[in-house]
């Protein structure tokens, strides 16, 4: 083989492996930055919810069943009141 066009097949050769490596290393950071932009935005959506779930614990179901007894104990009040007036 001719030395000239070996030296060239061997430069090429070098070229290509560097170019390899350059690619990779740009998908390698292109996962790292789609994964990191994940977690940024779960972080930003999800410390909302946590915080509301930090100070209103329970499924809301709680919520609910309080006002109700709440009303009921109000009704139970206003019978209350009523049977003081009429006595």
């Amino acid at each position: 083989m001719d030395p000239e066009l070996k030296a060239l097949l061997e430069e090429n050769h070098r070229l290509v492996q560097e170019n390899n490596q350059i690619l990779r290393s740009m998908r390698r950071n292109g996962r790292i930055g789609i994964a990191m932009k994940i977690i940024f935005w779960a972080i930003i959506l999800g410390a909302p919810l946590f915080l509301w779930h930090l100070y209103f614990p329970g499924n809301g179901k709680e919520g609910i069943l309080d006002v109700t007894t709440d009303l009921e104990s109000f009704q139970g009040l206003l019978k209350t009141y009523e049977g003081l007036q009429t006595q």
